[in-house]
């Protein structure tokens, strides 16, 4: 049976996920991620975190989807019965979805 992945997934992750996750990390962490100073990163307030937190990932210096630890390829379980790479991936989308907790804009498959 031939063997399918989903890459280039492109996860749907809000802005108020990712600042969530940022209030969960650790100073030094979140300023590593951000390319400042842990010192830097201590001495801002929310709303100036906040910002920069949009400005790294409105300019791609950061990934929300990295951010929030999503994969960008996936392999799609044999269950599925793909024969194809035209085939009908609604109940990949979904299974995905419901897999990592996040809506999906679009990706792309291939076989194996």
């Amino acid at each position: 049976m031939k063997k399918f992945t989903a890459y280039d997934i492109e996860w749907d992750v809000e802005i108020d996920e990712v600042y969530e996750i940022f209030s969960k990390m650790t100073a030094h962490n979140a300023a590593e991620v951000l390319t400042i100073s842990e010192k830097e990163y201590s001495a801002m307030g929310i709303n100036e975190k906040h910002e920069l937190i949009r400005d790294r990932i409105h300019h791609n210096r950061i990934s929300a989807s990295d951010i929030a630890d999503l994969p960008e390829t996936v392999e799609i379980p044999a269950e599925f019965g793909i024969v194809s790479e035209k085939d009908n991936m609604e109940d990949v989308t979904d299974w995905l979805s419901d897999k990592y907790g996040y809506c999906i804009n679009g990706y792309k498959v291939k076989e194996m």
